[in-house]
């Protein structure tokens, strides 16, 4: 994964502050602990997810690094990997 530039720390950081967004919180949680270059255990262990939403987040991040792709989720989900 590429390090994240300033501008984008500070869009993740400033959404994980958000409350009311407890899942988008924590999309931007796991692509911050990437990005300080945490384990896949690491962030697992830290902020309580599976392996799989770390390895989603990644991947989707990989293909559109904006902060709108982890509010962009399609409702149809086509497996539970």
């Amino acid at each position: 994964m590429d390090k994240l530039n300033i501008e984008t720390r500070r869009a993740l950081k400033k959404l994980v502050k958000q409350r009311h967004t407890p899942r988008l919180r924590q999309r931007a949680q796991i692509i911050l602990s990437l990005d300080d270059g945490l384990s896949h255990k690491e962030i697992i262990d830290t902020l309580k997810v599976s392996k799989e939403q770390v390895k989603r987040w990644k991947k989707r991040w990989a293909t559109d690094p904006h902060v709108r792709s982890l509010q962009n989720v399609s409702l149809k989900r086509t497996s539970f990997e």
